[in-house]
């Protein structure tokens, strides 16, 4: 039961804590890129002349900072929501026998 409780708890804190400042700065970021003319490619990231500029590299610091965050707060969520079908399936299987 607690495996629920932690999952619960990362995902309700994720998305109340940081996703908004996940989209704050995804926001800034893509209107920087749209600005600049760059940001459109797909598969890679290639900065071009926002490569030097202090504002830009700042920016998307914090939003890679918040993505990563979101990123193990899902991971902990899904290893959470294992163990707990986990917790189950052998409650199932004791039953059953």
């Amino acid at each position: 039961m607690w495996t629920l409780l932690i999952c619960f708890l990362s995902e309700f804190s994720a998305r109340l804590y940081i996703v908004p400042n996940l989209l704050d700065a995804m926001e800034e970021r893509m209107t920087l890129e749209e600005n600049a003319g760059v940001g459109m490619e797909i598969g890679y990231h290639n900065p071009g002349p926002l490569a030097y500029c202090p504002h830009y590299t700042k920016v998307n610091k914090r939003f890679r900072m918040y993505h990563g965050i979101c990123a193990c707060a899902n991971i902990l969520s899904m290893a959470c929501s294992t163990l707990h079908l986990y917790f189950l399936s052998t409650k199932l299987r004791y039953a059953l026998t």
